[in-house]
């Protein structure tokens, strides 16, 4: 057993490093949103969900629940240019040449009013 904890260990470290690489926040707040990488992609997917759920996490806070379905709504959205999603009840996902972003769904209406 203890040869699993250090590979979640292990799982976790690298998460870490790549939410810090590939992850830049859109403002001041994490509640604000956060724009991931296309290059987080290419990534393996079990990092890809943890770099995501701790994105999420960071916007909802410590202690609300991240969804499944939410994590797979945003790795649905990788490469695929125009994606909109809802997820969590109100944070906006969506997809372009810059990568995935994450933000709160007025803060989305509000910027694609001004488009």
């Amino acid at each position: 057993m203890n040869l699993i904890a250090e590979e979640d260990d292990m799982l976790a470290n690298d998460a870490r490093a790549l939410l810090l690489e590939k992850v830049v926040p859109l403002g001041a707040s994490p509640a604000e949103g956060f724009l991931i990488s296309p290059e987080l992609a290419d990534r393996p997917l079990p990092l890809v969900r943890r770099v995501i759920d701790k994105t999420l996490s960071l916007m909802l806070g410590r202690d609300a629940r991240v969804e499944a379905s939410s994590i797979q709504a945003c790795i649905d959205g990788f490469g695929k240019s125009g994606y909109v999603a809802n997820i969590q009840g109100n944070i906006a996902v969506s997809y372009n040449k810059q990568g995935l972003r994450l933000e709160p769904m007025a803060s989305f209406r509000t910027r694609r009013k001004k488009g």
